[in-house]
């Protein structure tokens, strides 16, 4: 149960940190930095926990799982369209969307 507790914390950790970092070092612009916050979140909440399975008795994610988490970015991205998000805050919805749609029992 505290692994699974540790997981979570460190996924929530980890995408909000290589989002930001990955928002202010890969200059994009003309709205291909939303399709780019929403891969990028996918891809930190799968592999935090592909690597969190790799070292302890945690299961290993799935593509189907990664798949799942990458739709969940890309519905984050769709509230930034809809909401009036702007700076490093709006990193937050593909990161709240892929963290969802990870945890989805799908």
């Amino acid at each position: 149960m505290a692994l699974r507790v540790i997981k979570v914390l460190l996924q929530i950790v980890g995408v909000y940190f290589v989002s930001a970092i990955s928002f202010i070092a890969v200059p994009l612009g003309n709205g291909w930095e939303l399709p780019w916050l929403a891969i990028v979140a996918a891809i930190a909440t799968w592999g935090v926990s592909w690597l969190l399975g790799q070292f302890t008795s945690l299961a290993k994610p799935t593509s189907r799982k990664f798949l799942i988490t990458l739709v969940g970015g890309f519905l984050g991205v769709a509230v930034i369209l809809l909401t009036p998000a702007t700076g490093l805050m709006q990193i937050l919805y593909p990161a709240i969307g892929a963290l969802i749609a990870y945890y989805l029992p799908l």
